[in-house]
């Protein structure tokens, strides 16, 4: 598949001259080509990217990011530089039609959903906060966004004009026009939704945002062998956004998401963490609220899940959750954030 003098020619490019031996990982017609390389000092990642939006800009930038996140003590993958200080080889580089970077293949073993704890949450929110802080502090900027922002305008997939808030909560109302559901109901959710986005877009360009790693799932959450965290990794779909809007949906899907609807307060150790590390502007904290307000009730899993049971003939169920999420639309934490 990749002739072993292919494997040398492109670490010599980024430095490594030393023994080696490879195995290719993954391979589809899909996704990311992965290749597992060792030599006598590093173990590396190889990766081939062949999807669509995946710039030579923005892996110059994703390997600017993780130099200052390393410089600044954050656990993430070293990214290996060529002679002209590039973090890339370009596509058609030794007849291979995909970019190409080289990184260290970190320690650790994925963390797990149910592994998720307060305490983690609280080492997981100062990460977070500091990784916006150094983000910040040196103008890291991509010129596209994550795939988690508000008002691109969903005329494509592309991250930072994909909507996910705004196409779920289309995709939810398409589903709710049936008279069986109490539509006085729906109107108010829908209204109380508009009206809070259109309240946010008011300030959304005031907000600060700059380069963000984009994606704290757990399959990128290390730990060691004692469960605890250990190193961030991939930064594929990284890109330039809100800082407090990633903080809000990274926080809701940790938090509510894989622990549970009623855990307030491992959300709000991760809010006041990542605080601890990168303290909110009078803008941001009094916007903050505001983002929750709109991203929590119309997260992909509660309105697939609304989807589902309109599907199901679940009206009554339906209607629970209509109820649910007007709540949340219009919760307030007691005290503020």
């Amino acid at each position: 598949m990749f002739e072993n003098t292919t494997i040398q020619r492109i670490l010599q490019e980024f430095h490594i001259h030393e023994p080696f031996h490879y195995e290719v990982t993954r391979f589809s017609k899909d996704k990311d080509i992965l290749i597992a390389c060792s030599t006598t000092t590093y173990k590396l990642l190889i990766r081939l990217y062949r999807d669509s939006f995946t710039t030579i800009e923005g892996l110059q930038t994703q390997g600017e990011l993780c130099h200052a996140f390393i410089k600044n003590g954050i656990p993430v993958s070293k990214r290996f530089q060529t002679a002209g200080g590039h973090y890339y080889l370009p596509a058609h580089s030794f007849e291979i039609p995909f970019p190409i970077t080289v990184e260290e293949w970190l320690p650790g073993r994925e963390m797990e959903d149910q592994e998720v704890t307060k305490s983690l949450l609280h080492t997981l929110g100062r990460l977070l906060g500091t990784t916006h802080a150094v983000s910040e502090k040196h103008h890291i900027h991509f010129d596209y966004g994550t795939y988690w922002g508000m008002f691109g305008g969903n005329t494509s997939d592309e991250p930072g004009i994909y909507d996910d808030i705004e196409l779920e909560a289309n995709n939810l109302k398409k589903c709710l026009q049936e008279s069986v559901i109490n539509q006085t109901l729906v109107d108010e959710v829908f209204t109380v939704f508009n009206e809070k986005r259109k309240q946010l877009y008011k300030v959304w360009s005031e907000l600060p945002k700059g380069a963000v790693q984009g994606d704290l799932s757990p399959n990128n959450i290390l730990l060691d062998d004692n469960g605890a965290f250990q190193s961030l990794i991939d930064f594929n779909i990284a890109g330039n956004e809100v800082f407090i809007n990633h903080l809000a949906g990274e926080g809701i899907f940790l938090a509510y998401e894989l622990m549970g609807d009623d855990k307030d307060e491992c959300f709000y150790e991760f809010l006041s963490a990542y605080m601890k590390e990168r303290p909110l502007s009078k803008l941001e904290k009094e916007t903050l609220s505001l983002i929750i307000q709109v991203v929590r009730p119309f997260r992909f899993r509660r309105t697939q899940k609304v989807i589902q049971l309109m599907n199901e003939k679940r009206f009554t169920d339906v209607e629970r959750e209509l109820s649910t999420m007007l709540d949340l639309l219009q919760h307030e934490k007691e005290g503020g954030i």
